[in-house]
């Protein structure tokens, strides 16, 4: 296993990753939102000119961990469908994860490609083609064999409109395919009709559907309740036929359970997240032994500093600290763009100097976060360009640009539009946490210096996502997972500015950025590929389509010793949100280790 470094990925590091044309499909947000998602599964190949195949990739080797026991967690958001090509969040995309297995996986130690329904495969030489040979041994979790027809029924719903609505994101991500061909049972080809570099990865990370389940009905109404899938847990619909919890149940017939690397994950029988919507509730869970491990994020730093509190007197409570190498993960306060909404560009940047991100910083997380500055993750992907700075009479003269010459009687600026209306800067912000109020509070006393009114409204999470699918928002708070390997199009191309359901959050509509993200999709060379990435994210930031905040610097978990075996050593890609790489799958029971 690579040791952490101090500073995140080291270049050469990430230009390993890049041949190996690693990749995190499907950009979601792990809000409260949760939008830009979280998953499991995926798997790359390593490439050269004359195209190459693919098996078990050189991850290291594991004995067998113990089975059984159970694993309690929580899940701090329900989601409003458990079908995970539909809508968007952490939870339902972990709980996919899990139970609907993908053609390829990867593994979270060395990012290695590793076989999952796909047994082989291999790439062409115009890097167009991936053909995937499955295992004959991989089933769903109804018993029935993986088929080659399923990989293809698969496909043809994501780009059928008609039939999957709001897989918009997946269309997006995957791109235009030229041809699916089925060569047998067991062998099928995907076809792009262009080159682009991560194209192995966004088929090979999609999960796979049984047709003889999901053919029947309507796809976008009549699979909320049920996860089905080839993944190694099955869903216990008996036990989480209401909101309470979800639990999973480890699948005996898992064909992968004595692979190298599986025979280490997977180990419990059985996952209960309980569904506890408060993080206060929830942490209050763990101390009552509810509750097996506790991860604490920016919402509960305030928990781990405590350390008069009665949970670290007691001796069956450990913990784990662990520096956060790899901060994809991030704080971010969006605009919606689109006309009518948060388009002034002059605006968007008055707000972004009217945030004060270093007293936040350091009165409400005590300096366990760290600024971030743009969309990408810091090493080569990002031009390194420094954080907004708080500054209010910038933001006074971004102000007066966009017309807000006038202060009312209540103190908020007031602008008059060409038919002589009068407009407020009064705007509505949404968020789903109540923990981000202390902070949000310094931003709306802040603007309201300013004459700026912040109407802030705490939402439930099917709420926020629903404004964010019509365009009805105007700002939001939420977290957002780039991607180890971020792939801009599904986020920022024009092609998915109006399409509901897709993760262009902000609308983003821009000719320019548009042929700049076609290059980098095209560019296999590395070296010429980062400095279109660096040009990409200033053209962004140009924008302000978003305000950048900040990242966690360590992750901080407890968990009940008499319970649970943890890992000994962290994950070198582990993104530092308890759901992103999950690391309790790796933990046993210490019953079985006994």
């Amino acid at each position: 296993m690579r040791q952490h470094m101090k500073q995140g990925m080291s270049l050469d590091a990430q230009r390993r990753l890049d041949r190996s044309v690693g990749y995190v499909m499907r950009l979601r947000a792990s809000l409260g939102m949760a939008t830009l998602g979280v998953f499991l599964a995926a798997g790359f190949v390593l490439l050269s000119a004359s195209g190459s195949a693919g098996a078990a990739g050189p991850t290291t080797a594991h004995k067998g961990a113990l089975k059984g026991g159970t694993l309690q967690t929580t899940l701090l958001e329900w989601p409003a469908t458990f079908n995970t090509f539909i809508t968007s969040g952490a939870y339902i995309s972990v709980l996919s994860g899990l139970t609907q297995g993908s053609l390829l996986y990867q593994s979270v130690e060395d990012d290695a490609d590793l076989p999952f329904i796909a047994k082989n495969w291999e790439v062409s030489k115009d890097l167009k083609t991936v053909t995937f040979e499955l295992d004959p041994l991989a089933t769903f979790s109804s018993g029935k064999k993986v088929t080659a027809q399923d990989v293809k029924f698969t496909f043809e719903l994501i780009f059928d409109s008609k039939r999957c609505v709001k897989c918009a994101s997946y269309r997006s991500s995957i791109g235009p395919l030229a041809e699916i061909k089925v060569f047998s049972d067991h062998k099928i080809s995907l076809t792009s009709e262009s080159v682009h570099f991560y194209f192995l990865r966004k088929v090979g990370s999609v999960p796979i559907l049984e047709q003889a389940f999901y053919g029947e009905g309507d796809f976008n109404k009549d699979f909320g309740k049920v996860l089905q899938g080839a993944g190694p847990y099955l869903f216990d619909a008996k036990q989480s036929a209401h909101k309470k919890q979800v639990v999973l149940q480890r699948r005996t017939n898992f064909w992968l359970k004595d692979h190298p690397y599986y025979s280490k994950r997977f180990n419990f029988d059985t996952l209960v997240f309980k569904y506890i919507e408060d993080r206060i509730v929830a942490f209050e869970s763990f101390k009552r032994g509810q509750t097996d491990f506790y991860y604490y994020d920016y919402n509960a730093f305030k928990f781990w500093d405590d350390k008069s509190a009665k949970i670290y007197q007691n001796p069956e409570i450990a913990t784990l600290e662990y520096p956060f190498n790899n901060p994809y993960t991030f704080q971010l306060i969006a605009f919606n763009m689109r006309p009518g909404k948060m388009d002034n560009v002059e605006v968007r940047k008055a707000l972004a100097h009217l945030f004060n991100t270093e007293l936040i910083l350091q009165k409400i997380f005590a300096g366990h976060n760290r600024p971030v500055s743009g969309p990408f993750p810091p090493g080569p992907y990002s031009a390194g360009l420094a954080s907004v700075t708080y500054d209010p009479k910038q933001a006074s003269e971004l102000l007066k640009a966009a017309g807000y010459t006038e202060v009312g009687k209540d103190g908020i600026l007031v602008r008059t539009d060409a038919a002589g209306k009068k407009h407020r800067a009064s705007f509505s912000l949404i968020h789903t946490k109540q923990a981000y109020e202390p902070w949000l509070t310094i931003f709306i006393e802040d603007a309201k210096k300013a004459g700026v009114e912040l109407k802030v409204r705490l939402v439930e999470w099917s709420v926020l996502g629903a404004a964010i699918q019509d365009f009805s928002w105007e700002i939001a708070a939420f977290g957002l997972i780039s991607g180890t390997v971020p792939l801009p199009r599904s986020m920022w191309h024009s092609e998915t500015a109006m399409s509901p359901g897709s993760s262009n959050y902000t609308g983003m509509s821009d000719p320019k950025i548009d042929k700049l993200i076609e290059q980098i999709a095209s560019a296999i060379d590395v070296s010429k590929r980062y400095p279109l990435y660096h040009k990409l994210e200033k053209m962004i930031l140009a924008h302000q389509p978003m305000m950048f905040l900040w990242a966690q610097k360590k992750h901080y978990v407890a968990y009940w010793k008499n319970r649970l075996n943890p890992t000994a050593n962290p994950y070198y890609f582990y993104s530092g949100d308890q759901l992103r790489s999950l690391f309790f799958l790796h933990w046993t029971t210490v019953a079985q280790q006994k």
